[in-house]
């Protein structure tokens, strides 16, 4: 005799509850994905969309510097078959409405990439079969369903991967300096991210350093260091390196912000040529001085 599960009212409601919950969570997805670039399928409309928007661009920014019409603009303006408006009858207000309908032009095009791209290889392959005679149309029908799959399944793909995700836990190292001997690089974990230090000679490190990622092959070492040089004692090392995994929010939080806090100081730390004494007027803080 076939056993039936008996489902009681709690039972049902919360089915219908996650279900509800599924929904919401797949709509919400779908609506953030559509407002994501993906990159788009190349067609011909697209890239006529594309160059409208930076002749607008242009036309605008000449009006803004109060200059005539360049050379590019004007040869851009005859690729694209556009009769350019008079300098003195278009002002920065329409020059800004012209190139907001270009970008909305484009973004109708974004939409329906993979149709333009089916249509823009018929033609090509149309055209091609007319001037060889050969019969194109396996070809360009293969090209067509390739083209119109991918418009299709790239937001459903997003949709069930998304790229971005909440964090749920961070790890952090557990030591603070590791050797890389096929790079012969050297790395100092420093406040969440990872300095490399280059090698001059046997076992010794240059004492400043840029970010990087820490390789997949590197080991923990011992170091002593000096000012100028760090020197590695345990270069024959083959102890893997090991990790502490955070998964607070507020433990999270605070790792990330001194990483964030690190990598913003880096220019400091290296000295890079804006914060000398010679270039820092010249900038003041937000790079704004009138010089």
């Amino acid at each position: 005799m076939e056993n039936k599960i008996q489902l009681d009212e709690a039972d049902i409601n919360a089915y219908n509850e996650l279900d509800d919950e599924i929904v919401e969570l797949i709509l919400s997805t779908a609506k953030r994905i559509g407002r994501v670039d993906f990159g788009y399928q190349r067609s011909a409309d697209l890239c006529i969309a594309g160059k409208t928007i930076r002749m607008h661009k242009a036309i605008l920014s000449c009006i803004r510097n109060d200059i005539k019409y360049t050379d590019s603009l004007e040869t851009l303006a005859t690729e694209l078959d556009h009769q350019l408006p008079n300098r003195d009858d278009i002002d920065i207000r329409q020059a800004i409405a012209n190139a907001n309908d270009a970008w909305k032009a484009k973004r109708v095009i974004e939409k329906e990439d993979g149709e333009r791209r089916a249509k823009w290889l018929e033609n090509i392959c149309r055209e091609i079969a007319r001037e060889t005679g050969q019969d194109a149309d396996k070809t360009y029908k293969a090209m067509i369903q390739c083209a119109l799959s991918k418009g299709m399944f790239k937001r459903l793909k997003a949709i069930l991967k998304s790229e971005w995700a909440a964090l749920d836990y961070i790890e952090i190292p557990e030591d603070k300096w590791y050797l890389d001997k096929e790079l012969n690089e050297l790395y100092e974990f420093d406040n969440g991210i990872f300095v490399a230090h280059s090698g001059f000679e046997q076992d010794l490190y240059e004492g400043y350093g840029s970010i990087k990622v820490l390789p997949k092959d590197a080991v923990v070492v011992e170091v002593e260091k000096s000012e100028d040089v760090v020197h590695v004692l345990n270069p024959e090392s083959i102890k893997a390196p090991t990790w502490t995994r955070v998964t607070k929010p507020e433990e999270m939080e605070s790792w990330l912000m001194r990483r964030n806090k690190r990598h913003l100081q880096q220019m400091y730390i290296e000295q890079s040529p804006p914060t000398t004494e010679a270039f820092a007027p010249i900038l003041e803080d937000y790079g704004t001085s009138s010089i």
